[in-house]
This record gives structure tokens, sequence and C-alpha cells, in this order.
């Protein structure tokens, strides 16, 4: 329910007609009456919903903290000449088409005869402005199908099945190049924690698909904790994903030093994840990126091979420093936990002739 909006869901149910039956549990249910304005669709609970005849409505969006796919699959069984939509597994999805209502999905396209690309990185490390730069230049672009809001739902949801998930992503978004994913680590680390899915089962899939996978990360880890922190409180995953880039304003209320070293944590455990995936794979392409370094799409033709897809003659580009970085909020910002961070650790207080502070000045 915390990353509610950044699916939609509140919009969506505004668009929904009188046809449409929403079956869901009571919280779901309460919070959507309360921001949608006067949705036409009808709401049940499943208790609710046994005085009803699911057969006289054209669509059913099941979203239920338990046994979510078993009620799907008894109400297609029964009913199948009902649309019966799964809300985590199906509606959910995140991708570049945020679908505001309910539609069938279609046949799937025959498999590629290449298997899927699979950015794997840890969050705010730079994979979103690499699945640009694919776009810019031909290729398919990258997307988190399962988003960060999914973070939230594994740890309520009692059975978020992962081939599920995989299974309708393809179903509705799949091209005849076949598909490509990012995976954060945050997100994973969720999943492996709060579902059946674990980092080995994860790995052989992505063994069993032939994925082209690359992994990211940053030198930077203190910047990257910072914009982490910064965007966890949006409804923003990356920089290189935001509609508005430049008329982001920071916020001091959002984080603190506190949030920032909670991150940093957080950034050491999902890099660790990376390696130890990366050698269950046969072979994996790295990238660490470095924002103090000029041009990082110097990367480009190098993944590209990796990623078996031809480069342009003349390639697009993308300014990796035209992001809010250069706004001075931002850059005021991050001195402002960089001191908060010294005046915790009694950095100033220390006497310039010792060791430690010699090495500080260098």
């Amino acid at each position: 329910m915390r990353h509610s909006e950044e699916w939609g869901w509140k919009h969506a149910f505004v668009k929904f007609s009188s046809d449409v039956l929403v079956l869901a549990d009571p919280v779901f249910i309460t919070r959507i009456q309360k921001v949608s304005s006067s949705p036409d669709c009808i709401f049940a609970t499943p208790d609710e919903a046994k005085n009803l005849d699911p057969g006289s409505f054209k669509s059913v969006l099941v979203f239920l903290q338990d046994n979510e796919l078993g009620v799907v699959n008894d109400l297609r069984s029964r009913y199948p000449k009902v649309m019966v939509v799964s809300g985590t597994h199906e509606f959910s999805l995140v991708s570049s088409e945020r679908l505001a209502r309910l539609k069938p999905l279609r046949t799937p396209p025959k498999p590629a005869t290449r298997g899927p690309i699979v950015f794997l990185s840890t969050p705010n490390a730079g994979a979103e402005y690499f699945a640009q730069l694919l776009a810019l230049n031909g290729a398919q672009q990258p997307w988190e199908y399962i988003g960060r809001p999914f973070i939230s739902l594994s740890e309520l949801h009692d059975d978020i099945d992962f081939p599920e998930l995989i299974k309708n992503a393809e179903t509705r978004y799949a091209t005849d190049d076949g598909m490509a994913y990012i995976f954060q680590t945050d997100v994973l680390a969720s999943l492996f924690c709060n579902t059946s899915l674990t980092q080995d089962q994860f790995c052989q899939w992505l063994k069993s698909q032939n994925a082209r996978v690359a992994t990211f990360t940053n030198k930077d880890k203190f910047r990257q904790a910072f914009i982490r922190g910064l965007l966890n409180s949006t409804f923003n995953r990356s920089v290189w994903s935001m509609r508005k880039k430049p008329a982001f304003k920071f916020k001091y209320g959002y984080f603190n030093s506190m949030s920032t070293q909670r991150a940093l944590r957080h950034l050491a455990e999902g890099e660790a994840m990376l390696d130890e995936i990366s050698q269950q794979l046969p072979h994996v392409h790295h990238l660490q990126l470095d924002p103090s370094a000029p041009a990082p799409s110097q990367h480009l033709p190098d993944l590209m091979k990796h990623l078996e897809l031809e480069m342009p003659d003349t390639p697009e580009w993308l300014d990796y420093t035209g992001s809010f970085w250069q706004t001075e909020d931002a850059q005021l910002g991050l001195q402002i936990i960089l001191r908060e961070l010294m005046d915790r650790l009694g950095i100033h207080t220390l006497d310039q002739t010792s060791p430690v502070a010699s090495n500080r000045g260098s």
C-alpha cells in the first residue's frame, strides 16, 4: 500500500465501468475509495463476493493478500467467458506503458532467437542511463517490470509467484526481439527473502533463458546512497526515469545522515549479491560507473558487443551530467549530509598533525 500510487491504482479505478468487479481485501478497498473520485466499478471483499455472481461481470480484478492465484484460477475455471485478472501478477507490472484499464492479454509472440537482455543493478547505479542509450541507438530498452512497489507487496503477500510474474510480463510486453529486463538488487533481495524464489533459482532461470547479462555498480557509493535516499521518498526509481528532471526540487526533510548510512549498507549487500550471482553465470559483463569520470557512455560499445547488438556508425549520446546533480539544491543537500556525517564521526575535531588527519587531507 505504501507504493500504491506508483502503479497508478487510484487513477485506474476512475476509468473502470460498472461491469468490472474488484475483489480485494478491505484495507485496499478503503484506500481506493478514499482517493478515487466515485468509481463506477463494484468493490467486494471475498466474503461479500459470496452474494454476487461473478459471471454477470465483464471483468474481475482480484487483488488479495492471501491465495490470490488460487482465487484467480478458480474464477477462470468457473467463468471462462469472464476476463479474470490477477492484480499482483498481471495488472501491477511496471513498464513504459502503464495500462490504465484492464485489457485482454495477447498471444505471446514466437520465442526470440536470442536470450533476453538482463541488467542487474544496485539502485541508482546508472542502469537506466544505459537502458535509454540502447533505445537511442535502435536497440531494445530494458525495463524494470518487477518494480520497487514489489518490495512492499512481497512483505504482505503470501503467494507471489516469480514464474507467473515473468510469464505475464512476456505475454504483455515481449516483442520479436524478446524481452529486456532490469532487476534491481533491493527488489531481488525482497523477493528472495519473502517469496519462494531463491537466488539459486533466479540464476538457474537466467541460465535456462541464455540471458545476456550485464551488472551495474557505481564507484561513488556515497553519492549513490544519497540519490537513493532522495528518490525513495518520491515515486521515481531513477534520475534517468524521472519525468521532469529539471523541475525536481530538493527538500531537506526527505532524509538524513542515518538514512544515508542505511542506504550505504544496503548497497554493500546488493553488490555482494551481484558478485555471488555473477559467479554462478557463464559470462557476465561488469560495468562500474564513475560519476567523476568524463563520458560514461564510453562503455556503450563494449556493452553492445556483449549483448550481441550492432553499434551504429554514428551513435547518439545522453549527457550523463545533465541530471539534477547540476542544480544548486541537490549540491547543497549533499554538502549538508556530508557535514553531518563528519560531525557524527568527529573528523573535524582531529589533531591536524595526526596520521588520520593527514590521510584525510591527502
